[in-house]
């Protein structure tokens, strides 16, 4: 008889969940192939890509589409499902950035839930991996409470225009019990399994008006959230986000301190073929802070170009911490509404903090 490890038995374990994955994957795909035309149904996404060298040696990379943080960013396949009918629908997102290769990580799937609408909307329930559709920030970050395994009741009142409450519960801060937990012991639960206590309980909430917007959320793990916006001014984009996070797994990597995140952006677009833009992160952990700034133009110089300047400076009061800045030109080639190709540099002032680079990017829409 012939002997078979450990390891062997792991490996070929692991390489059969990866067949399954990808068997399940094709499935999907083939069914939102064949549904496409479906009434209801909705698939878009994007594909942008590029290649990146810097100025010195000879290596290159593929992680960055565009220079940029403003109108550029990383590699990225991103595909948004929906499937929405007046009773209720599904929404799923699958998502890869920076390195296109292994598409069938369980991280790629950054949401999956189903939804009932009961009462005439005015009460939503979710259940899935879990995505913020109502209550989110609104601003740079766009951000909720987070997510997570697990269910949220929506309240939508119309007695309340434009006011949306959310209370959810999943595992996304959640302890799990080990071996030695007393109701592991006695049988009630096994290792693995997610407590059921305050952390995993969440609230969030949001006030819509024609003039601007405010909202708010708690995860009881301790992550919190707020933000304003302004709509009064046609073209103009204003909005003020904060994030306070206290969770078991942040103070373990910043030596059990918080971490508080300030963002502010601003974008005009009320001049034919310009955009003005800006916006700014504050990063503050233990009295110590980190800045980075970022002001962004783009110039539209005919339907079929775009030109794009952008600038990011740096600050830190972190010991050791150097301040400089970038500054990434860029233009856009616009095949279609659907396709363009882009080409951009990276000039840096501290070539040990930012290399300078040059990069030549595609992006299609569909």
């Amino acid at each position: 008889m012939i002997g078979v490890s450990q390891s062997t038995l792991k490996k070929g374990g692991l390489y059969m969940k990866k067949i399954i994955t990808s068997l399940v994957a094709v499935a999907l795909l083939s069914f939102v192939a064949f549904a496409e035309d479906g009434e209801g149904l909705s698939v878009k996404g994007y594909l942008r890509a590029g290649m990146t060298d810097t100025t010195e040696g000879s290596v290159y990379t593929t992680d960055t589409w565009m220079h940029g943080g403003y109108f550029g960013g990383k590699t990225r396949l991103r595909v948004n499902v929906d499937y929405t009918k007046a009773f209720g629908g599904l929404t799923f997102r699958y998502q890869q950035t920076e390195h296109l290769t292994d598409f069938f990580n369980n991280d790629n799937l950054k949401w999956a839930m189903g939804y009932a609408n009961l009462l005439d909307g005015q009460v939503i329930a979710e259940a899935g991996v879990l995505s913020d559709r109502f209550t989110k920030t609104g601003g740079w970050e766009d951000e909720g409470i987070g997510h997570g395994r697990g269910f949220r009741l929506v309240l939508a009142p119309q007695a309340v225009s434009g006011l949306t409450l959310v209370a959810q519960a999943s595992d996304k801060y959640a302890d799990k019990y080990t071996a030695t937990d007393s109701k592991v012991e006695d049988g009630k639960a096994k290792a693995g399994d997610v407590k059921f206590d305050k952390k995993v309980l969440g609230f969030s909430a949001k006030y819509d008006h024609e003039l601007f917007f405010v909202t708010g959320g708690a995860a009881l793990a301790g992550y919190y959230y707020g933000s304003v916006g302004l709509k009064a001014v046609e073209n103009l984009t204003l909005v003020g986000e904060v994030f306070h996070d206290a969770t078991d797994d942040t103070k373990a990597k910043n030596g059990d301190k918080a971490t508080t995140m300030i963002v502010a952006w601003v974008e005009y677009k009320g001049i034919d073929r310009l955009l003005v833009g800006a916006y700014s992160y504050i990063n503050l952990c233990d009295g110590k802070h980190s800045t980075e700034i970022t002001p962004a133009v783009a110039y539209g110089l005919t339907d079929l170009f775009t030109l794009s300047v952008e600038s990011s400076i740096y600050l830190s009061s972190k010991e050791g911490a150097k301040t400089y800045a970038t500054i990434s030109p860029g233009v856009t080639f616009k095949a279609s509404d659907k396709a363009t190709a882009t080409a951009s540099g990276l000039i840096s002032t501290d070539k040990d903090q930012a290399k300078h680079a040059f990069t030549a990017g595609v992006r299609y829409n569909f």
